[in-house]
């Protein structure tokens, strides 16, 4: 765990070891699902996604609609985040680096986006505490994650005032 760190700290990616969702995957928020389930899904299925935050942009030209790019263990995932969503859950979409995000899959042949109804920070909550599952002597996934946190891999955030 302490390389995948070290890793994500200096090449913003863990070269060696998986995805840092690799280690909590089956303790995410309920009903969380993976971008590689996106083509089996129909068209505006309501989902729960979760990821670490790879890019934020907030074009001029977009009317006040945010989107951040997230990486799940599986690949990207793109949401589109409208402005009324936007002003209720700004504090989570400008600093959180782990995300989970409710809403609405749109797809348009081989591309696919998630129209945010809500955007939550992914964090060590009662939902996602380790249970009695938990096995003594290894180490905890969510020490991690908050350790993670603690120093994030760096985001990009574009758009009216260089950032959301």
């Amino acid at each position: 765990m302490e390389k995948m760190i070290a890793e994500y700290r200096i090449l913003s990616l863990a070269a060696t070891l998986h995805h840092p969702f690799a280690l909590v995957g089956d303790r995410l928020p309920e009903r969380t699902v993976s971008s590689a389930r996106f083509p089996d899904l129909p068209n505006r299925s309501e989902v729960r996604v979760a990821g670490i935050v790879v890019a934020r942009q907030r074009p001029h030209t977009a009317n006040g609609y945010i989107f951040i790019l997230m990486e799940d263990e599986s690949g990207p995932v793109n949401a589109i985040v409208r402005p009324e969503v936007y002003r209720e859950c700004r504090a989570a979409i400008r600093l959180e680096p782990f995300l989970y995000i409710d809403g609405t899959l749109q797809k348009d042949g081989a591309t696919y986006n998630v129209l945010a109804e809500g955007v939550y920070p992914l964090r060590l909550s009662p939902e996602l505490r380790p249970g009695s599952d938990t096995v003594p002597g290894e180490p905890d996934p969510f020490t991690y994650l908050e350790a993670l946190r603690r120093d994030p891999p760096p985001t990009m955030s574009w758009g009216r005032g260089g950032g959301c």
